[in-house]
C-alpha cells in the first residue's frame, strides 16, 4: 500500500513538472510571438490618405482606389491611414508632408521611426483612370518602400 501510494505521489510530482514546463515553454513560445509582430510593425511602413471634411467626387475615387490597391496588394506589409487634414490635431502633417492638396503619401518605417516619405503628387492627374490610377501607386509603393 506504501509503495502504491508513493508511486502516486511520484506520478502527480512528475506530471505537475511536466505540466508547469509546458506552461513556461508556451509563454515563451507566445513571448516570441509578440516580440515578432512588435518588430514587425516597428518596420511597417504607411499609405496615408489626406482628406478634408467636404469631399469631390475625385477625392472620392483618389480614397477608394488607394484603399482597393491596399486591399489587394500591400495589407499584410503596410499601414493604411485615413487622415482628416481639417481636424485640428492633424493640421501639422501639411507642413510634415509639404502637402497642398489632398493627397496619397507614403512613410517608409525603421525601428520603429520614420526614415522618409514621398507625396504622390500624380494622383490627381491620374484620378479619371482607375488602372492607371492603381499601376501608379503600386508602382510607387514598390519602387518607394521594398527597393
Amino acid at each position: 500500500m506504501l509503495k502504491k501510494t508513493m508511486l502516486i505521489a511520484v506520478s502527480s510530482l512528475v506530471l505537475l513538472t511536466a505540466c508547469k514546463q509546458e506552461t513556461k515553454k508556451s509563454a515563451t513560445a507566445e513571448q516570441i510571438k509578440q516580440e515578432i509582430v512588435k518588430n514587425n510593425s516597428l518596420n511597417k511602413s504607411t499609405i496615408y490618405y489626406f482628406h478634408g471634411n467636404k469631399r469631390c467626387q475625385t477625392c472620392q475615387k483618389i480614397e477608394a482606389y488607394t484603399q482597393e490597391v491596399f486591399d489587394n496588394e500591400f495589407r499584410d506589409t503596410l499601414d493604411m491611414k485615413l487622415i482628416n487634414l481639417d481636424a485640428p490635431e492633424n493640421r501639422h502633417f501639411i507642413e510634415k508632408y509639404n502637402l497642398y492638396s489632398r493627397s496619397v503619401v507614403l512613410a517608409k518605417a525603421e525601428n520603429g521611426q520614420e526614415v522618409d516619405f514621398r507625396n504622390l503628387d500624380k494622383v490627381w492627374v491620374k484620378a479619371g483612370d482607375k488602372q492607371d490610377f492603381q499601376n501608379y501607386i503600386t508602382t510607387e509603393v514598390k519602387s518607394f518602400l521594398f527597393n
